[in-house]
């Protein structure tokens, strides 16, 4: 879900569930396959989107907490990922 397109899929999902939208993806995603047109595949891609999403603020959050520019940060975590921290 991240930074890509809005697709009318991602419509459903708020339309759905609204303020929770993003409560129900990190601890409830089964919950989506309730929705016309998501199945376990679409489920898969969008918890993998919200993980690696997930990962690049966590590791944003703690170079800027260090001092770090966000756009350094941003070229610190192309070069090193998620294991930084």
């Amino acid at each position: 879900m991240g930074s890509g397109p809005i697709t009318p899929h991602t419509a459903s999902i708020v339309k759905e569930f609204g303020k929770e939208t993003l409560d129900i993806i990190e601890h409830q995603a089964e919950r989506l396959s309730g929705i016309s047109g998501i199945g376990k595949k679409r489920i898969a891609m969008i918890r993998k989107a919200w993980q690696d999403q997930k990962e690049i603020r966590d590791v944003m959050l703690f170079l800027q907490s260090h001092g770090v520019s966000s756009g350094y940060a941003a070229k610190i975590f192309k070069t090193y990922g998620a294991r930084l921290i």
